[in-house]
């Protein structure tokens, strides 16, 4: 695990130019740029379970919240059918838990929700598997880094037909004497499809992204898990800016 919780701006600019320097000096060309915008659907690794109490029983469901992305790229082409693309943006992420109680003809239901915006840095490599025409298929997986900078949680207790909300804004940390792990990592795999247009070139990926850090402790009744941790699936439609 790495010992560091939080990185300051300069800290990410020196990983971005240590991820990239290696591959500058044998792209082929000069790097195109693109501009990305998508949604998240951001989830943790929590698993659905009925327990059962002393006075009925008590049900956890865990779900995803709809997040966004606005991502910026860079694409350096090494052969003609791999490519280098870091990426660096802003980044929705968080999840959603459900938790219903029932027992001697009372019923309640708390839902809980952590929306979280992160800085993410990746470092992906790129692979044309297909040519169709004017179309270009591509396979991409590279990890990532992404640093929170600010989260709500959201709490909704409803019962007899009463409901109440409390929100709080979430503390950052190592995830031991804090609410959660400023810092995340993990690793991203997906595909996609570029097609040049008069105006541009469009494109579009889709990628599964594995959280591979510990976020939280265990054991304190919102974790059932031994580790808690984030994952995500995004979509992303992309404009690539011509070269100049």
């Amino acid at each position: 695990m790495l010992a560091t919780t939080y990185f300051k701006p300069s800290h990410w600019t020196l990983v971005l130019m240590l991820l990239t320097a290696p591959f500058v000096g044998v792209a082929q060309t000069k790097p195109s740029f693109i501009l990305k915008l998508g949604p998240v659907i951001s989830f943790s690794n929590q698993k659905d379970e009925t327990l059962d109490t002393r006075f009925g029983q008590s049900i956890y469901t865990a779900g995803s919240l709809l997040r966004l992305h606005l991502t910026g790229a860079a694409n350096l082409q090494l052969t003609e059918k791999m490519s280098f693309q870091p990426e660096a943006g802003f980044w929705g992420g968080g999840y959603r838990e459900v938790w219903k109680e029932s027992g001697g003809g009372d019923r309640s239901t708390e839902i809980y929700k952590i929306r979280i915006t992160y800085f993410r840095a990746s470092a992906l490599g790129k692979l044309c598997v297909k040519d169709l025409d004017d179309m270009r298929f591509f396979a991409l997986a590279g990890p990532y880094a992404q640093l929170a900078l600010f989260g709500k949680a959201i709490t909704t207790y409803r019962e007899g037909g009463q409901s109440e909300t409390e929100k709080e804004t979430v503390t950052f940390g190592n995830g031991k004497n804090d609410f959660m792990s400023r810092f995340d990592w993990g690793f991203s795999l997906g595909g996609g499809v570029e097609k040049p247009f008069p105006f541009g070139t469009v494109t579009a990926d889709l990628r599964y992204s594995l959280g591979l850090r510990d976020l939280a402790e265990s054991g304190d009744g919102l974790f059932s898990e031994s580790a808690f941790r984030f994952n995500s699936i995004q979509v992303s439609l992309g404009f690539k800016l011509p070269k100049r």
